[in-house]
């Protein structure tokens, strides 16, 4: 997996979560902020991502991520995809 499919995925899990547009969704996005993700919200990302990747993201983690790129980055460093692959 590319870093470009896995930001792919990323964004297609939080569009799906929060139901709206695939193209509404950027790297620069805040999940919160700018997307309007609620607490909930929140939690059901988290969850479909570790399903999907079948990794943990411990709430120590959760504090970090912010961003879609946040979740790209975390996730890319869980699975062993190079950010400049």
């Amino acid at each position: 997996m590319t870093i470009q499919e896995l930001t792919n995925k990323i964004r297609e899990l939080i569009a799906c979560k929060l139901e709206m547009p695939l193209n509404w969704v950027n790297e620069e996005d805040d999940i919160v902020a700018d997307l309007g993700a609620d607490s909930l919200d929140t939690v059901e990302v988290i969850m479909a991502i570790e399903d999907e990747f079948e990794i943990e993201i411990l709430d120590t983690d959760v504090e970090r991520l912010h961003t879609v790129g946040d979740y790209v980055n975390f996730v890319a460093g869980k699975i062993g995809v190079h950010i400049d692959a």
